[in-house]
């Protein structure tokens, strides 16, 4: 077990502001990236489903 000592003696590096701002945009940017992804799979499906269905209609 770690005493409260060792504990209260920890040094723990924080990053500077502006770091911790980019790390900030970019976590955000990586969460639209996924969105986006995500929207454009439901497109891409929501189309080959519409053409599967012109393709039904035709026979």
């Amino acid at each position: 077990m770690i005493g409260k000592q060792t504990l209260e003696e920890l040094e723990i590096p924080i990053p500077s502001m502006e770091r911790q701002h980019r790390i900030i945009a970019l976590n955000q940017l990586a969460t639209e990236e996924q969105r986006l992804l995500s929207l454009l799979l439901g497109k891409g499906k929501q189309l080959v489903n519409y053409q599967l269905s012109m393709i039904m209609d035709q026979l």
